[in-house]
């Protein structure tokens, strides 16, 4: 029964109500002509060595002034939208990230990361990231996944065994993160139904709460392809991008709000202590 309303919930993802069923929902951008930022972001050139850590290239940073003054109206456009207000408490735009993937055969056969699935842990509480392609996305260039929510509560992570003995085998340092994700094989095997991959092109929002929903980043699949996304990271003051969170002590009244927004923090991880519902306290076990 609960399989059944689950995969029912996932025919409603066009709705704001799935953000709550299901912690994701999908959403139409209209009158937004995106085309000199696309063009901006075609030009702009990145190999593909980021994706063997296991993460798209940020080239935020090497846009022009005109594409980031594009990027922030459309920003302030989607913070005005009444699911955000309703769905966070004092909302903040955190972050717009511009992220360009290329094919890399090693991150394809040994994904790491992002590339892995997982949940964000940013916040004690929800947060969203509107996820919008550039170019057209497909499960062959590296669509964005996301599960339902319902998988598993708040207190519960899911362990792949599999993949832990090959990393303990492996000796890699860098990859020792990794045994707190789970592999894209294991993963469908257990929760295939669940999934939605965010296949679309620039008019084809998706909002997530990473906190909630396990999510992993696309991976290219076929060679000279290209994805092309960006993220919105909307959050409240408790989160760790939060600019309360990273305020200058110099300061005074950001630092008596970090404080507060710290301490909120701390109150949260003992009341989840206290609760035995501690975030990732109980362990799943996928075989």
């Amino acid at each position: 029964m609960i399989h059944a309303v689950i995969v029912q919930d996932m025919l409603n993802i066009d709705t704001e109500t799935s953000i709550y069923e299901n912690g994701f929902f999908r959403k139409k951008l209209e009158n937004f002509d995106l085309t000199s930022l696309i063009n901006n972001v075609k030009n702009i050139q990145t190999n593909s060595e980021d994706q063997i850590l296991g993460y798209s290239t940020d080239i935020y940073d090497d846009l022009e002034g005109s594409s980031k003054v594009q990027l922030k109206k459309l920003a302030d456009h989607l913070m005005s939208y009444k699911v955000i207000k309703k769905y966070l408490k004092f909302p903040c735009l955190l972050k717009i990230r511009v992220l360009k993937a290329k094919f890399n055969e090693e991150a394809l056969k040994n994904p790491s990361r992002a590339m892995l699935w997982h949940r964000d842990l940013d916040d004690m509480f929800s947060q969203i990231k509107i996820i919008l392609p550039l170019n057209v996305n497909k499960t062959n260039n590296g669509a964005f996944s996301v599960a339902s929510k319902k998988i598993a509560s708040r207190d519960t992570i899911l362990i792949d065994k599999k993949l832990q003995n090959e990393l303990e085998l492996s000796n890699n340092t860098y990859r020792i993160v990794d045994k707190l994700k789970v592999s894209d094989s294991t993963f469908r095997k257990y929760y295939k139904d669940y999934i939605y991959e965010h296949e679309g092109d620039s008019t084809d929002l998706l909002f997530v709460d990473t906190n909630r929903c396990y999510h992993k980043g696309g991976q290219i699949i076929d060679k000279d392809l290209e994805r092309h996304i960006i993220h919105f990271h909307i959050g409240t003051p408790t989160n760790i991008f939060h600019p309360i969170i990273l305020s200058s002590k110099d300061n005074v009244l950001n630092y008596f709000y970090s404080i507060f927004a710290k301490s909120v923090r701390l109150f949260m991880k003992i009341n989840f202590f206290l609760l035995n519902k501690k975030i990732n306290s109980k362990k799943r076990i996928l075989d």
